[in-house]
């Protein structure tokens, strides 16, 4: 199943996410979207095209882009809002930068056992994400990671009040965080991580089954993104979430 309009609620939403307490940087053809204090975070800065024909003609675009994330502390370049193929993909080809294709699926039906969300809320909670995502050296979208660092950061972007965190909890532990936006009518997981000594027991599974019954009692959709060929596509495929469509984000390691 392809869907454009729920693909761009999923693409909006990922631009909503990196946007919040966000400075934004103007760059040709875009913004450069960086959250103060995420040095050493590859979410913590991106840049996102709004004008692909603009990055096309400018043969400094990538040297440019790729000196004010550096500036910024970023340990890699990510780009948002270019196709896979054309006159702009070229030139972030030339330029070193390297695609992967996310795929954005949604679903609205719980489909097997859900597991307890606490939400990560005071010193409890910041805690308890720390037993969880204390040891990671990747971040959920797979690139390297301070873990300090990054739980700062998506402590940060709770503080605007649209994203929404939580601990799942199993057998009286904490096992997993995850997040939450709201999007018109999605509800977008986001950045679910499974503590590493707690991995291939289903909890993935859980945690997305339970945001779909919520989905569903809130009538939305959930959405989420896979790479290509990732574990996550199983999860999803399992749960009856369907593929809405993809999208490219291009990287280039800064370090």
């Amino acid at each position: 199943m392809t869907d454009p309009s729920l693909l761009a609620a999923v693409v909006a939403s990922d631009r909503h996410y990196f946007e919040l307490g966000a400075r934004t940087e103007p760059l040709p053809g875009g913004v450069l979207l960086h959250l103060p204090g995420s040095a050493g975070v590859g979410a913590g800065t991106v840049v996102w095209v709004d004008e692909p024909n603009v990055v096309a003609k400018a043969d400094d675009w990538v040297d440019a882009a790729a000196t004010a994330a550096r500036e910024a502390g970023a340990p890699v370049l990510r780009v948002y809002g270019l196709d896979p193929a054309g006159p702009a993909a070229d030139r972030c080809r030339v330029g070193g930068l390297t695609p992967r294709q996310e795929l954005a699926y949604v679903g609205r039906r719980p489909d097997g056992d859900g597991i307890e969300l606490r939400p990560a809320d005071g010193a409890a909670g910041r805690t308890a994400r720390r037993v969880v995502a204390g040891a990671a050296t990747a971040a959920p979208d797979g690139h390297p990671v301070d873990a300090e660092a990054y739980l700062v950061g998506e402590e940060r972007r709770a503080e605007s009040g649209a994203l929404a965190l939580f601990v799942a909890w199993d057998g009286g532990e904490p096992v997993a965080v995850v997040g939450t936006l709201q999007v018109g009518g999605l509800l977008r997981l986001k950045n679910l991580l499974v503590r590493p000594d707690r991995r291939r027991e289903g909890i993935a599974r859980r945690v997305t089954s339970t945001l779909l019954a919520r989905a569903d009692a809130e009538d939305r959709t959930l959405g989420t993104v896979a790479l290509a060929g990732d574990h996550g596509e199983r999860i999803y495929r399992s749960l009856g979430m369907a593929v809405a469509g993809e999208y490219t984000e291009w990287s280039l390691s800064l370090v």
